[in-house]
């Protein structure tokens, strides 16, 4: 069986290896997708693929590599050995499309829950709904382990070369030094939990901006498929027992089901919900200075440099910026959904478009009062601007009260969009 290894890089807790006793591990680095990603990501992305290698040759087996169309490249494949193809069943309308072109066996095996075990045909709406009923009647599954060996690749195929890896230097101001693959995922996983101090106290400081243990930073690990969801619930579970439960432990599995909601609920959608957007020429600039950081809005502009220069950004910073674009500057929601793709070092498909389009208002639990008050966001969570300061270098000498609207000071005035922002940031 051919096992496609897309977004899906580890070999514990992978299904998709489940009752296969000879499995052809590939990667396929899809064309139009890696153009999708930024150096960095690409960067983040080859380091898992990498590792995988590394460890099914450990094991006496390898990771096929090919570069082109998807479609193209599994077929070819499997017309070759005469196999059947097996994939991760991923959320997206184009993965979905593939694999059925592929004529594909999808394997739920990113997700808590497997499709069969859900008890409803639709996702009930809102999340509250969702989450009520799956904790109540799904259990999460137990991980699985590694498989022991892996038999060599058949006689005559070639395992390819790992694509260039390109050059991209570290920022030193990232809440972390990202680095993709099992190995490092597991570590995180790992240090996260060995100080109680930190699961303990995570619904308390989950809305941080510096620093990396504000946050569980799981999510880049878990976007490409080198963290499984279902490892993190159970030792979450495991702390819990061993060492404290509180309900800043509980919020770690809350937003566990967040992803699981999303994963489930952007599959009904069709390719309405990804089609690329109309650009009104008139907006351009706004545009512009919205993705270069350039908004002249401090705490807009720090979390955009931050996601450009380290691939990351919190999750209260996300809130804001996609408020902002949607709400304040009237773009197009899918226009930062685009962006966050091309950025973001845990890009998730589902997560990312169904928290821009709940943002927005046309998601689950459609809106249209859902707006955040950048100004008020920035006062409540970088009170003296260290944030801001820590982004944006030019704002050193810029007094704490007036950090978060330095034009009062004589700064360059942000840009002014309708809507009443105006009002907004002149108080």
């Amino acid at each position: 069986m051919i096992i496609d290894c897309r977004d899906c890089l580890r070999l514990s807790d992978n299904p998709l290896l489940q009752g296969i006793q000879h499995p052809i591990l590939v990667w396929i680095c899809e064309d139009v997708r890696w153009t999708r990603m930024s150096p960095r990501r690409q960067v983040f992305t080859l380091q898992a693929v990498a590792e995988l290698r590394a460890q099914a040759r450990a094991l006496g087996g390898d990771l096929v590599i090919r570069q082109g169309d998807r479609v193209a490249e599994l077929s070819a494949l499997a017309q070759q050995l005469n196999l059947g193809i097996r994939v991760n069943a991923a959320s997206g309308w184009d993965e979905r499309e593939q694999d059925q072109a592929l004529g594909a066996e999808r394997i739920d095996a990113n997700s808590l829950y497997v499709e069969t075990d859900l008890p409803f045909d639709q996702v009930p709406e809102p999340f509250t709904k969702f989450r009520n009923i799956v904790q109540k009647k799904v259990p999460v599954a137990e991980p699985l382990a590694p498989p022991a060996a892996l038999l060599p690749l058949p006689q005559g195929l070639e395992p390819g070369e790992l694509p260039a890896m390109p050059e991209v230097p570290a920022d030193p101001r990232a809440v972390l030094q990202f680095v993709g693959g099992e190995t490092a995922g597991q570590a995180h996983l790992a240090n996260y939990l060995s100080d109680p101090r930190r699961p303990t106290t995570y619904k308390q400081t989950r809305n941080g901006l510096l620093g990396a243990d504000y946050s569980t930073k799981f999510s880049p690990w878990l976007a490409q498929g080198t963290l499984s969801a279902r490892q993190i619930w159970h030792a979450i579970g495991r702390f819990e027992r061993e060492v404290h439960k509180n309900d800043s432990t509980y919020w770690i599995k809350f937003e566990l089901l967040w992803r699981e909601f999303f994963h489930w609920w952007v599959q009904p959608w069709g390719a309405g919900l990804y089609a690329a957007p109309e650009r009104c020429q008139s907006r351009d600039a706004w545009w512009q200075a919205w993705a270069t950081g350039a908004t002249g809005v401090p705490f807009i502009d720090a979390n955009q440099q931050e996601l450009i220069h380290s691939g990351f950004m919190s999750n209260r910073g996300r809130q804001n910026v996609a408020s902002f674009l949607a709400k304040d500057l009237g773009l197009d929601y899918r226009l930062g959904a685009d962006f966050f793709e091309y950025h973001l070092l845990d890009y998730d498909h589902a997560s990312n478009w169904g928290n821009w389009a709940y943002v927005a208002g046309v998601g689950a639990d459609p809106r249209d009062d859902r707006w955040f008050n950048v100004m008020l966001q920035a006062t409540r969570y970088d009170k003296r601007g260290g944030y801001v300061r820590h982004w944006l270098p030019e704002l050193e000498t810029v007094e704490d009260r007036q950090v978060h609207w330095p034009w009062v000071a004589g700064g360059q005035p942000p840009i002014v969009a309708p809507g009443g922002w105006d009002k907004v940031i002149n108080g």
